[in-house]
């Protein structure tokens, strides 16, 4: 049950938390968690912080998500 929560938690966090950093921070975070379908929408709570802040340290999230 406690999964379920970090997996929702990540999508709200890239969509609607007003601190683009702490929310990248998090997503980062939990983009090396072991269940991968949290895994996952870590990488959807960054594609929603870039589109939306229009802002992501690439250095930092580039090889996030574009690792195996």
């Amino acid at each position: 049950m406690e999964h379920m929560k970090k997996n929702d938690t990540t999508i709200f966090i890239g969509r609607v938390f007003r601190d683009w950093k702490f929310a990248q921070n998090t997503c980062l975070t939990l983009a090396e968690h072991e269940i991968p379908a949290i895994r996952a929408n870590a990488i959807l709570g960054l594609a929603y912080i870039a589109r939306n802040k229009r802002i992501l340290e690439k250095n930092l999230v580039k090889p996030v998500i574009l690792r195996d």
